[in-house]
């Protein structure tokens, strides 16, 4: 999988996509680089988080 891709989605509409709470504050860069931090979600205890 690649990770190298621009988000243009806002706050709600990507916790919208993965089925996960929306949170505010949330620092990710626009433009997502190899070797760079990206969005991970996972599913903890049958929840998911990212």
């Amino acid at each position: 999988m690649c990770n190298l891709y621009t988000n243009k989605s806002t706050v709600q509409e990507m916790a919208s996509l993965f089925a996960t709470p929306a949170t505010y504050g949330f620092n990710a860069p626009a433009d997502v680089y190899p070797q760079y931090p990206g969005i991970v979600v996972r599913e903890d205890h049958g929840e998911r988080v990212r």
